[in-house]
């Protein structure tokens, strides 16, 4: 978190008074119930903090446009050029960018486009597949609003004749932590890559501890703004597959051949089933095609439950 960006309020609850004084002092922030911590600086020389100009490209186009095939390739040469920013280091990463637009009758239309995980423009030039990604679900959304208010009063949708595209919100990572161990943090970043890149937020599971299949996992709660990876859970299920039939498939007879092994007894709800079995025996079949699991219910029957990675 850019620590500029936080409230007094915010910076007291988290770290103190005493680093609120030096906050405040830091980026001199004017506000009328901090007159008092301000006044302590007569007591004590401090350097206030000259907050950077956050970088950003003015684009007058040639003609004016609506359609994203029009915008795109423009659009993405302005986000190589946001790079070569002297404000804009390749170590920064970006949380929030700001696309405000101008129409033909110089109304602006400001079009906010957030990251769900720290994004690096640098890392994906000359693409830019990721932010061009965003920044046309944002715009998809704005044509069809417009296209609504428009059709009630029976109006051509305005074009744009230019626009400004400027980052938002930024932070610094490490470089370290970036390539010390690029091999395992890898797949972690491919998944964090393509979460950036869908419309919607990705569903994340996670496995808990419950004797009954069906309820031995649980979405997980996200939090966008905590730069945590949402969707690696590390080495849970090996005990059980993480691939399960929505409901168990039956099976004719017991295979005969292969390998199998027992792996669990299960007991149903007996406070809300339906139905009279009430214990599952768990097994492990291998054969040549594949790792399967299985059980068998109290009545003697097979059924196909998942199937193991």
């Amino acid at each position: 978190i850019n620590i500029c960006h936080m409230s007094p309020q915010q910076m007291h609850r988290r770290y103190g008074s005493e680093i609120q004084k030096l906050w405040l002092w830091t980026y001199h922030y004017h506000k009328e119930e901090m007159i008092n911590s301000l006044e302590d600086l007569k007591l004590f020389p401090w350097k206030d903090h000259i907050q950077e100009n956050m970088p950003s490209i003015t684009r007058n186009l040639d003609y004016p446009v609506l359609t994203w095939n029009h915008i795109e390739e423009t659009l993405r040469d302005d986000l190589n050029k946001l790079c070569l920013s002297p404000s804009f280091n390749k170590g920064e990463h970006i949380m929030s960018l700001e696309w405000r637009l101008v129409l033909h009758d110089l109304s602006e239309v400001p079009i906010h486009i957030s990251f769900r995980n720290p994004h690096s423009l640098h890392d994906e030039t000359p693409h830019q597949r990721t932010a061009l990604l965003q920044i046309q679900y944002q715009f998809e959304d704005y044509l069809r609003l417009q296209k609504k208010e428009c059709d009630e009063i029976e109006s051509p949708p305005p074009s744009i004749i230019s626009w400004c595209i400027k980052v938002k919100h930024r932070i610094i990572k490490a470089s370290y932590s970036e390539d010390l161990f690029e091999g395992d943090n890898a797949p972690i970043k491919d998944l964090l890559r393509i979460e950036n890149q869908v419309a919607k937020p990705l569903r994340s599971y996670q496995l808990i501890d419950h004797w009954l299949p069906e309820d031995s996992f649980q979405q997980t709660v996200t939090h966008y703004d905590d730069g945590q990876n949402r969707l690696y859970q590390g080495d849970e299920g090996t005990s059980r597959p993480l691939f399960t039939y929505t409901r168990p498939r039956p099976l004719k007879a017991k295979e005969q051949g292969g390998a199998w092994k027992f792996m669990e007894r299960t007991m149903d709800k007996w406070w809300v089933s339906k139905h009279k079995n009430l214990r599952r025996d768990y097994y492990q079949y291998v054969n040549d095609d594949g790792k399967y699991w299985v059980f068998r219910d109290t009545k003697g029957r097979w059924f196909l439950h998942g199937i193991f990675a």
